[in-house]
């Protein structure tokens, strides 16, 4: 994917899933809402630049080879919803507070 795709500032959906992208996941738009790019099988990187994407209520990255660990910074994403990771090379816990935050006590 091109890092040019960050320009498209309208942009709220990216649905790319079952494709071929290769390298890492680009600068994405700020306003980006969804984010559907699961079975890929080589696309790489890591979910830190996910987490100033404040907007985002959808995440599936499943099926693919997204790796490091997933952010204490992603509790501030308020919309989050949904986030697949399955079948990735992401270690480690889900961090307490962003459990705390979309999953904790009223939720």
């Amino acid at each position: 994917l091109s890092e040019s795709i960050q320009k498209l500032g309208f942009l709220e959906e990216l649905d790319l899933d079952y494709n071929d992208f290769r390298g890492p996941l680009p600068q994405l738009p700020s306003g980006l809402k969804a984010l559907d790019m699961n079975d890929n099988p080589n696309l790489t990187g890591s979910l830190d630049s996910l987490s100033t994407l404040t907007h985002l209520a959808f995440i599936a990255l499943h099926e693919t080879k997204i790796s490091g660990t997933i952010p204490e910074a992603m509790s501030n994403l308020n919309d989050l919803e949904v986030l697949t990771v399955h079948g990735t090379n992401l270690q480690g816990p889900m961090p307490a507070s962003l459990c705390a935050s979309h999953f904790g006590e009223g939720k």
